[in-house]
């Protein structure tokens, strides 16, 4: 048999074939009037199959690139997009929420979706499809439309995301996500102690592994939860590798919280943002307590490696991400 023609290629090519750059787009739109007209069916003004605009080109081939690497983590089962779901790429775009992604950006997610698979049966991507999973206009918040206060029976999601940074996935697993690797929800032995500060073991994203740092400033709280209380928070004089944890992991008593018990609709991701400015002001004040300089050669804003220390505590690789969607 041939080699599969990869991922990218083939996203390239459906992307291709809608390539009408140096076309003019209001023709296209009289000429799709009048078919739909000619065929009783409604038409719709904002719909045309090709792609116009050479920025927008370009936009779509980058949303490609950034799917495509996902996919190939979460889901390398995929070898062909003919099989992708609806479902899958909502997903992605659950993931990009959670990262707390910009609206602009998962707008033109949503918009490559919807043009690069337009002849793909039933893969049309809603706003109500987004809002279902935590999707919220920067706009509401930037203007205060959205100030969101969470029921006090969600206090321990709230505490738990606040202390760790931990995604939706990891506080209380999510059915609806189909990722291949098995979702560790935190349980209280997934805290342990190591040189004076407390730590959460997480497994999440594409099955990566981190120990995240629990604010300083929650430390107390999570310390007198009840369930840790009855379990001995283990002191260690090094970090716990992920072969451990996961080995350990069958043994853990029942995790912090039920499975879906919090709604998509609730938007734990903005604890994440939370954690990561709080994080950075006490890596500050620890810097400082040691005599050391804060440095501002990142962004000529941040000290580099405060950023990238925080970057490491929220599961990211990359200081832009790091700065322009959690610091900022």
């Amino acid at each position: 048999m041939g080699k599969h023609m990869s991922l990218k290629h083939q996203w390239f090519m459906l992307q291709q074939q809608l390539n009408c750059v140096g076309d003019s787009k209001h023709e296209a739109k009289q000429v799709n009037k009048q078919f739909c007209n000619n065929n009783n069916t409604k038409w719709n003004p904002l719909k045309t199959m090709g792609i116009y605009s050479e920025s927008t080109y370009d936009n779509y081939m980058d949303v490609g690139n950034s799917f495509i690497g996902w996919l190939k983590e979460t889901h390398p089962e995929i070898k062909e997009l003919q099989d992708l779901t609806k479902s899958i790429a909502i997903e992605y775009i659950q993931d990009r929420i959670d990262d707390g992604l910009r609206s602009s950006t998962i707008d033109k997610d949503q918009a490559a979706f919807n043009k690069v698979f337009i002849t793909y049966d039933d893969f049309h991507i809603s706003m109500d499809d987004l809002r279902d999973v935590g999707y919220i206009k920067d706009t509401d918040i930037i203007k205060g439309r959205y100030e969101h206060e969470f029921d006090a029976k969600y206090d321990l999601h709230v505490l738990l995301a606040e202390a760790t940074s931990a995604r939706r996935s990891s506080l209380c697993e999510v059915t609806n996500k189909q990722h291949h690797h098995l979702q560790y929800i935190i349980c209280p032995e997934s805290i342990y102690r190591c040189n004076d500060k407390l730590y959460c073991s997480l497994v999440e994203k594409g099955g990566l592994y981190r120990n995240t740092e629990v604010l300083g400033s929650k430390m107390t709280e999570i310390e007198q939860l009840y369930s840790i209380k009855n379990i001995e928070i283990a002191e260690r004089n090094t970090l716990r590798c992920k072969e451990e944890y996961e080995q350990q992991y069958k043994n853990f008593s029942q995790p912090f919280l039920e499975k879906d018990s919090l709604p998509t609709t609730e938007p734990i991701h903005q604890k994440r943002a939370e954690y990561a400015k709080a994080f950075y002001h006490q890596l500050e004040q620890e810097k400082i307590d040691r005599g050391q300089k804060i440095e501002k050669n990142c962004y000529k804003e941040f000290d580099k490696e405060l950023v990238q220390e925080v970057s490491n505590n929220l599961g990211h690789g990359r200081l832009d991400i790091c700065v322009m969607h959690y610091l900022r």
